[in-house]
């Protein structure tokens, strides 16, 4: 789908086909600035439109907390205000206050949004944590543009950044309500744009924030670090990359240990042993067949598996597969670093995850980590293979932007139990079918017409750049 640009004649070639439009007078730093305020004018309206999870209820929660008495204790709060949400994240924390069981950096994220919050309990609001996670996930959406701009161009970028942020589940979760995928899918971002400046110091730092939220990123720092010091003979690298994720963890456990008393990576979560035993699931399988069932579930559940839900991804995979070599050394490494992540992230927790979301949530990170790589690949696509993935991606708009303008109610929610034989968007079409299928079908449609115009002015410019090539060599 995106114009994928190699070289410097490739560069001159695309920027003398590219019509001189207002957009293209505007400095460079501005259009990652104008792709920032567009996301946050799509997401914010748009965020907390749904049920909310109980994790990022307590998120929130405690990020409240903390903006308005400059602690975390939640000693003395009120269950009545908390909106009927079955709230079982409070833990005994240090010197026996009550605290919420939660990592700390979506927490903190969330805490300049609750600045000029009330301390009334009464007037508490999820909503600067709704913001809060919109405007993460819009920053990640310019980060991701500002870094695949090189290569891509800026039309291809903002392809690219169109999919990703619009029509997969970034829209529904990352940019719904304070997850810890809000802070994870914008340090990955960040990370993206470091790699492709080569500053391997701010991949460790974007990184290292991330961990903060989710510590096991660091499979992911580990894996772009060492890889790239190994490919490109350069230890140096791997200590840049190194050095601010070590450091991120000794914060974390310093966190840790004043809230919850203990020196730990782990937080709240050491406390339950049913969190630290490697492929276990609520069923009460542990080992491989549990894992393996994980992993199924991961991929292709029918509420929460990436396939699903993201399903231009199979004709995605073999065209990297088919392009694999000839792809940027850290967008590979990148890529390698999201699969990692993913086994990892199946051994530690269930496919599902938890309950009162829409799409999946557990892939995200792996899903950020591939787009370079998709998106560096997608121009080997055959004329039918790209008219193919934008159908696929035009439904997959549709699906999310169905859940992002309509707020679903809390009765077509898949809970855990649920999640291999039933799909939150079916139950809309059973349960509210006039509203979800005007939704539906208008907004494939949108994506469709525009996607062909996309995609029929992207093939106009590489025919007129294979033909001034040819002219070229002759002359």
């Amino acid at each position: 789908m995106s114009l994928q640009r190699r070289g410097p004649d490739r560069n001159l070639i695309y920027a003398a086909t590219v019509p001189r439009t207002a957009l293209r007078q505007l400095p460079p730093w501005a259009l990652p600035w104008l792709v920032f305020v567009i996301a946050c004018l799509v997401y914010i309206p748009t965020s907390g439109g749904f049920a909310r999870n109980t994790d990022t209820a307590a998120n929130s929660l405690a990020a409240w907390k903390i903006a308005t008495t400059g602690q975390p204790w939640m000693d003395g709060v009120d269950e009545r205000h908390w909106n009927d949400i079955n709230f079982d994240y409070l833990v005994v924390g240090r010197d026996g206050h009550e605290v919420v069981g939660r990592t700390p950096g979506q927490i903190l994220a969330g805490v300049p949004f609750y600045v000029f919050s009330s301390e009334d309990q009464a007037e508490f609001s999820y909503r600067p944590g709704d913001a809060a996670a919109a405007v993460m996930t819009a920053g990640a959406l310019a980060l991701l543009f500002a870094g695949l701009r090189r290569q891509l161009g800026d039309v291809g970028a903002a392809v690219t950044v169109g999919v990703f942020g619009l029509a997969t589940p970034v829209w529904t979760v990352a940019a719904h309500s304070l997850w810890t995928h809000s802070v994870t899918v914008l340090a990955i971002c960040a990370a993206i744009w470091s790699l492709t400046r080569s500053s391997w110091l701010g991949t460790g730092v974007a990184l290292g924030v991330g961990m903060l939220a989710r510590p096991h990123l660091a499979f992911i720092a580990a894996t772009i670090g060492l890889g790239l010091a190994w490919k490109r003979r350069s230890p140096k690298i791997a200590v840049l990359v190194g050095v601010p994720c070590v450091a991120s963890l000794g914060a974390l456990a310093a966190l840790n240990r004043y809230v919850y008393g203990r020196w730990s990576i782990q937080g709240s979560y050491a406390q339950s042993p049913a969190d630290v035993v490697p492929g276990s699931n609520e069923y009460g399988g542990n080992g491989a067949l549990a894992y393996f069932e994980n992993m199924a579930g991961f991929l292709v559940s029918l509420d929460r598996g990436l396939f699903l839900w993201s399903p231009f991804l199979v004709l995605l995979i073999f065209a990297v597969l088919r392009e694999w070599k000839g792809l940027p050394d850290w967008s590979r490494w990148l890529a390698v670093s999201g699969l990692v992540y993913a086994v990892v992230q199946v051994a530690l927790n269930e496919f599902h995850g938890s309950s009162a979301f829409y799409g999946y949530r557990l892939a995200l990170e792996l899903l950020v980590c591939g787009a370079p790589a998709l998106a560096f690949s997608a121009s080997a696509l055959g004329r039918r293979a790209r008219r193919a993935t934008l159908g696929l991606l035009a439904v997959q708009f549709g699906a999310f932007a169905t859940a992002a303008l309509y707020p679903i109610k809390l009765d077509v929610l898949v809970t855990k139990q649920e999640a291999w034989d039933n799909n939150v968007l079916a139950r809309m079409f059973d349960r509210y079918p006039g509203p979800t299928a005007l939704l539906f079908v208008t907004s494939t449609l949108i994506a469709l017409g525009v996607g062909l115009q996309v995609l029929r002015r992207l093939e106009s410019r590489e025919s007129v750049a294979s033909d001034y090539s040819r002219a070229a060599v002759v002359d």
